[in-house]
């Protein structure tokens, strides 16, 4: 069965209870990517492909798919930043590029690149410049290990990364636990858990092996 956000007319969903899932990064044969799955059950949910662009392959794209139809939901995609403080993702609705279909907008407030929090402040509004009050603001403690999802100072999500072996991390594996509350849209929360790993682990190695060319 089909979950909501894959009906014709939504790509994204509020849910009536509290929901875990659980994200997981790895390397396959066909590249690097993450696996979203229901903690209960296991039951597969989204699949999230990483590609690369630019001229340098320096910026990164990540497609969520549909698990049962395979069909397009989000487009998330780095803009150019010659600084850590203000890189820019942008989610965009199926496959489409136009600002029209944007969804949200995440900005990295960190001031250096190997700073140990996470600080993101997320915009929902279509046409933001990413200046102003946040809709949602991102925060971590424990070294990025456990991050809080708030808007208007009230927690609606919980992202906790799983503790894993040397060998695991070397390797690009990581899992997530993510906790949403109820009436939260619940693929805007995984597609910025997505984001703030690879804001926070680059694996620049995998682009020449796994990346792909747009």
């Amino acid at each position: 069965m089909p979950w909501p956000w894959e009906s014709s007319t939504a790509a994204l969903v509020d849910a009536r209870h509290a929901t875990t899932l659980t994200v997981t990064r790895s390397n396959t044969s066909r590249g690097d990517g993450f696996a979203v799955t229901d903690a209960g059950g296991g039951a597969a949910v989204l699949q999230v492909e990483t590609s690369y662009f630019g001229r340098d392959r320096d910026l990164r794209s990540l497609l969520f798919l549909g698990a049962a139809s395979h069909r397009p939901l989000l487009l998330v995609e780095e803009s150019p930043s010659l600084f850590r403080a203000g890189r820019r993702w942008e989610a965009l609705r199926g496959r489409c590029a136009g600002q029209a279909d944007r969804l949200f907008l995440a900005v990295d407030r960190a001031r250096f690149f190997f700073e140990l929090t996470i600080n993101v402040d997320v915009f929902l509004d279509g046409k933001s410049s990413g200046e102003g009050e946040p809709d949602l603001a991102v925060q971590s403690s424990d070294y990025g290990n456990a991050t809080t999802v708030s808007r208007r100072g009230a927690a609606i999500a919980q992202i906790d990364k799983k503790r894993s072996t040397f060998w695991a991390e070397l390797a690009g594996e990581r899992t997530y636990n993510v906790r949403v509350n109820p009436g939260v849209d619940q693929v805007l929360v995984l597609a910025l858990t997505v984001v703030l790993d690879q804001m926070h682990n680059p694996d620049y190695g995998s682009r020449c092996s796994c990346g792909r060319t747009r």
